[in-house]
């Protein structure tokens, strides 16, 4: 979890370095990095879940997921993102457009290799 003041949280369950609660903390800056690269992709129109349930134009399994969730300004939103998710058969890029560069972005903000390898 990250906070407006750049407080930071982590819990860690299982297959990681830290496991249970953790703390961190980023700058104001990077905090205000995230809230626009959500609002560049347009985080709230996305769909709740890009898995094999559905969502993806094309989907190939055995890939790792990624859970986010913005809530600001009384808004909330929650999206699961299956890594397997593709623009297509002959096109390998992630699907939909933006949100595995959002969640590459958050990783390397907050330097989770420090808690997850």
């Amino acid at each position: 979890m990250i906070y407006a003041d750049g407080s930071v949280s982590y819990i860690g369950a299982k297959n990681v370095k830290t496991k249970g609660l953790a703390e961190g903390r980023i700058s104001r800056e990077d905090v205000q990095r995230l809230v626009k690269e959500f609002e560049n992709i347009n985080y709230f129109s996305l769909l709740d879940e890009y898995s094999e349930k559905g969502g993806c134009p094309f989907y190939m399994w055995d890939g790792p997921n990624a859970s986010t969730t913005l809530n600001i300004g009384g808004k909330r939103k929650d999206v699961f993102h299956d890594s397997g998710c593709l623009a297509g058969s002959k096109s390998f890029s992630s699907f939909p457009r933006g949100l595995a560069e959002l969640e590459n972005l958050i990783d390397e903000v907050l330097k989770s290799d420090q808690w997850i390898k």
